[in-house]
């Protein structure tokens, strides 16, 4: 019967929208009993669909119950604000440059971390990423640039595009060679390549390992509330609030 309760357990965590049902029922079993089983069931699913070998499994087991730690490899955006200005004359207009990029991250979980994990879950329920996740990571731009500029007019409202000059013509920006990035990532979960710092075989982890470290760890449904998926967004307009007033 464990088996079977393991077995649901795990085709729950395949959809982000079944995942509290999982979690409701993997609680109510107890989770000191049902870690083991559930690393059984899942590791025996993985050698049935020859993911791994017999071998594999009680190394596999081990490092799962014990916690091992994830670098989680994913692309997605991230938008650099650079604080500028412009001068024609005694006037002045403050602004700034928003540079977007598309960008390559990895994500950095560590063995057991309960916060990182819950974080980690939140962004698969809600198929999004952004950096303000309390989660480490390292970017690199892979291309695609796109950049938006915005400054204050003279009633201090904000615009799209960037002042002239008294006669009409372009004015170049002073930048303040300070800039700061946001990173997001929609879709979170759809593209994602795990590689296990222990010996796990690579194939193995995946969506559903991550779902079972953080339950094996611990990790309560409520504990993904705590994690703000928008919180990007009011980076984002901080940084561009700032630019602002940078000159000033």
């Amino acid at each position: 019967m464990s088996n079977e309760i393991a077995a649901k357990i795990i085709s729950l965590l395949g959809s982000p929208s079944d995942a509290e049902s999982a979690f409701k029922l993997f609680y109510k079993h107890g989770r000191p009993a049902m870690s083991g089983i559930l690393c059984d069931t899942y590791l025996r699913l993985a050698v049935a669909e020859n993911i791994i070998e017999d071998d594999d499994v009680a190394q596999c087991k081990e490092h799962l119950l014990e916690g091992t730690e994830l670098d989680i490899k994913f692309r997605g955006s991230s938008e650099n604000v650079e604080a500028c200005k412009y001068v024609d004359g005694e006037t002045t207009w403050t602004g700034c440059e928003v540079l977007g990029s598309k960008t390559e991250f990895t994500m950095t979980i560590p063995a057991g971390d309960v916060e990182a994990l819950a974080a980690a879950c939140a962004c698969l329920k809600h198929s999004f990423w952004n950096s303000s996740a309390p989660i480490e990571f390292d970017e690199e731009s892979v291309g695609d640039e796109s950049s938006e500029f915005l400054f204050l007019d003279k009633e201090g409202k904000r615009r799209t595009g960037q002042p002239e000059s008294a006669d009409g013509g372009a004015i170049d920006p002073e930048y303040s060679g300070d800039g700061d990035s946001v990173y997001y990532a929609r879709n979170f979960g759809s593209d994602l390549e795990y590689e296990p710092w222990d010996n796990i075989p690579d194939l193995v982890a995946g969506v559903h390992c991550l779902w079972i470290l953080a339950l094996i760890a611990d990790v309560q449904w409520a504990d993904l509330a705590k994690y703000d998926v928008s919180g990007h967004e009011a980076e984002l307009e901080e940084l561009i609030k700032s630019s602002f007033t940078y000159f000033s």
